[in-house]
């Protein structure tokens, strides 16, 4: 019942925060680049929660995600990435988070930024790989500097920020309660 009640406070203040990164402006001088908000509170959520309610995380994520940056050609309803792509991302993003949250307990608080990276730019790298592919436009788009510095800026960002929580968490002693075998992990 803990769980369920801390799975409802954190997907509201989620939400709560997602509808706050849509009105704040991108930074300026990285590119106009937004925060990775999405894929860090996922990432987050995934090695916090239990399996099951990754799941139930990853359906949210993926769907606010895919709602949020759907292109739609022309003025036709048909979107050029279908709906879910993000949410099959999501689910083997928080598995891979999931596998990894026994090693982060044991003290290698390290890995954590990589594994918040590897989640925040391995979606924006898949729907690059996919829209060129359905585009048959390798070049032009897939090698492009207005492509992948973004990405990168947000990794870097992610990076960052990933870095912080560890070391806010480490400090407040908070990987102690939250992620204890006894507490939410099992």
């Amino acid at each position: 019942m803990k769980t369920f009640f801390l799975l409802l406070l954190f997907l509201f203040l989620s939400f709560l925060l997602l509808l706050l990164q849509e009105t704040l402006p991108p930074i300026p001088l990285w590119l106009d680049i937004h925060f990775p908000l999405p894929q860090f509170l996922f990432c987050l959520g995934a090695i916090t929660f239990p399996y099951p309610i990754m799941l139930i995380l990853a359906f949210f994520f993926g769907s606010i995600y895919d709602l949020l940056h759907l292109q739609f050609l022309d003025t036709s309803s048909k979107t050029e990435l279908p709906f879910g792509i993000s949410i099959i991302y999501f689910l083997l993003a928080g598995s891979l988070c999931q596998g990894a949250k026994d090693f982060l307990l044991s003290g290698n608080l390290w890995a954590a930024p990589i594994l918040f990276v590897l989640t925040t730019v391995g979606l924006p790298l898949l729907e690059v790989l996919l829209l060129s592919y359905i585009r048959f436009d390798y070049t032009n788009y897939f090698l492009s500097s207005q492509v992948f510095l973004p990405i990168l800026f947000q990794a870097l960002l992610t990076i960052a920020a990933s870095s912080l929580l560890v070391a806010i968490l480490y400090l407040t002693g908070l990987p102690n309660t939250l992620l204890a075998k006894n507490s939410l992990s099992r």
